[in-house]
């Protein structure tokens, strides 16, 4: 019976990951680069979090704005194509 009993929640766990993998996979780019953005700026998060005291808003405003800044000075066309102008 309990051999039964796993083989039954491993077919289920494997249905449930492919479903979830089905779902997930048009958006798979726009996570991919979430996913290294949050890598590629954490540091940053880090240091401006202790730098301000540990007020964890402000360096999440700050990350957030300098992230921006920097990711339409380095693509003004696709900022501008994105914006729709």
């Amino acid at each position: 019976m309990r051999n039964l009993e796993d083989n039954t929640l491993l077919l289920l766990v494997i249905a449930v990951s492919l479903a979830s993998a089905w779902i997930l996979l048009p958006f798979y780019e726009a996570v991919l680069w979430a996913t290294v953005l949050a890598v590629v700026f954490a540091p940053l998060y880090r240091r401006l979090s202790s730098s301000t005291g540990q007020q964890h808003s402000l360096a999440a405003l700050a990350t957030t704005v300098l992230k921006d800044f920097l990711l339409d000075a380095c693509d003004p066309l696709g900022a501008r194509l994105s914006r729709g102008l």
